[in-house]
């Protein structure tokens, strides 16, 4: 028989964002709603993979709770494309919740949310753009270089280069972006090249196949108390001897 004492605790990937020179933005009201706006429609498009949903939780920063540590790069390259007028810093936690699930990402505690607190306090004091925290050093210290260099080329992009970029990952093929944005194919295409698409999305890629190397922790069942214990079936009663 299962038990709920001998299950290992669920893990979950927290996301925390911080919008950097929040300060500074001259239409902080607008931007709140503009940042509500894009957090309800990653809540749908991720729905799959959303353990609790975005919430803001201070003027300048917001969170999600993830069941599948691959998901955790896409979710924030999203979130960045669907705010491009802002510059977010990330931080990943992978760990466990003591606290019950809530349905958004606020009100919650646990290793995971203290995970990324530390990733997000780490990527502020060395000016990097994500971090993740929680995992075996091998992994941390590949995804930190990793996310070094994509923060270091997202952070050369144009306008131009940026919407290219985005636009590339949501439109099937170049010509049809292309014709999107009434441009000449190949202006797309050096516009992307100049961008180091290819390279981007392979080094994001990279990325997420590092997280998922845990994903398997994150089948196990919970031991969070919004998570019923396994209940035994009842054992079978011996046959009767002849």
């Amino acid at each position: 028989m299962t038990t709920l004492a001998s299950q290992p605790p669920r893990a979950y990937l927290a996301a925390i964002a911080d919008i950097r020179g929040s300060r500074r933005l001259a239409d902080r009201r607008g931007v709140q709603e503009r940042l509500r706006q894009a957090l309800d429609h990653l809540d749908r498009r991720f729905a799959d993979v959303i353990a609790a949903r975005f919430a803001i939780t201070t003027g300048d920063e917001f969170q999600v709770l993830l069941s599948d540590p691959a998901a955790g790069v896409p979710v924030v390259v999203a979130c960045d494309e669907a705010l491009p007028e802002l510059s977010l810093r990330w931080g990943l936690g992978w760990g466990a919740l003591a606290t019950r699930r809530e349905e958004r990402a606020v009100g919650m505690d646990g290793p995971c949310f203290h995970a990324a607190r530390q990733a997000i306090d780490w990527a502020a004091d060395h000016d990097r753009w994500l971090a993740a925290r929680g995992l075996d050093a091998g992994a941390e210290q590949a995804l930190d270089g990793i996310f070094a260099l994509l923060g270091a080329v997202r952070a050369g992009w144009t306008a131009k280069q940026a919407a290219a970029v985005a636009g590339r990952r949501q439109v099937g093929t170049q010509r049809a972006l292309a014709a999107e944005l009434d441009i000449d194919p190949s202006t797309l295409s050096k516009r992307l090249k100049s961008a180091l698409y290819e390279e981007v999305t392979a080094a994001e890629a990279a990325a997420a196949s590092l997280l998922a190397r845990f994903a398997a922790t994150a089948a196990t069942p919970a031991a969070t108390p919004d998570v019923a214990p396994d209940v035994a079936a009842p054992a079978a009663a011996p046959e009767a001897t002849p």
